[in-house]
């Protein structure tokens, strides 16, 4: 199966967003009304929706760019 570059980056974004928002519930644990870091399952979701957007979003600044520079 073949996978574009834009694809492939985004699928990393959501795996590296994924574990940034674990390792922040790790790293901020909240003993009372937190509504981001009282749940994994939460702070997980958001790191994996930041991580992803901000791959693509980089992708889409860079990668773009040079690819029509090249042409």
């Amino acid at each position: 199966m073949y996978m574009n570059k834009e694809t492939l980056f985004t699928i990393v974004g959501y795996l590296t967003g994924g574990l940034g928002g674990y390792l922040y519930y790790l790293a901020f644990p909240c003993e009372g009304g937190c509504t981001i870091t009282s749940n994994v399952l939460i702070t997980v979701m958001l790191g994996t929706f930041i991580g992803g957007f901000l791959f693509q979003v980089i992708h889409e600044l860079f990668y773009e760019k040079s690819e029509q520079n090249g042409k």
